[in-house]
């Protein structure tokens, strides 16, 4: 929900005091083709707990993260042949940003 929110945040932020918005528009779905799959692979991956089910807790992540791999791909395919006015250096800015969030957001539940 963090990064959602942020996405959102910064997305909007763009929209509004921007002028262009296909940039705004390229950071949404950047960080959409990140946040979208990582979903995915958490409620595969947390889907069994317990000891006496590891093989399935197993099987569920390598499941998760095959599905994170073809939906990250998919979208980024989705992206450049659905939206003309692609700014990619913002696309990927967003892409790369929202990676870091989730890395520090996990970093923050561990600590």
């Amino acid at each position: 929900m963090t990064q959602l929110l942020a996405l959102l945040l910064v997305g909007g932020l763009c929209f509004f005091y921007g002028s262009n918005q296909d940039f705004s528009g390229s950071i949404v779905l950047g960080g959409l083709i990140q946040l979208i799959p990582q979903l995915w692979f958490s409620r595969e991956a947390f889907k069994y707990v317990g000891a006496s089910q590891t093989q399935r807790i197993v099987n569920t992540m390598y499941r998760g993260e095959v599905g994170k791999v073809i939906l990250t791909s998919s979208g980024f395919v989705t992206v450049f042949v659905l939206y003309d006015n692609v700014n990619i250096v913002a696309l990927m800015a967003a892409f790369i940003s929202m990676i870091l969030v989730h890395l520090l957001l996990v970093a923050r539940l561990v600590k």
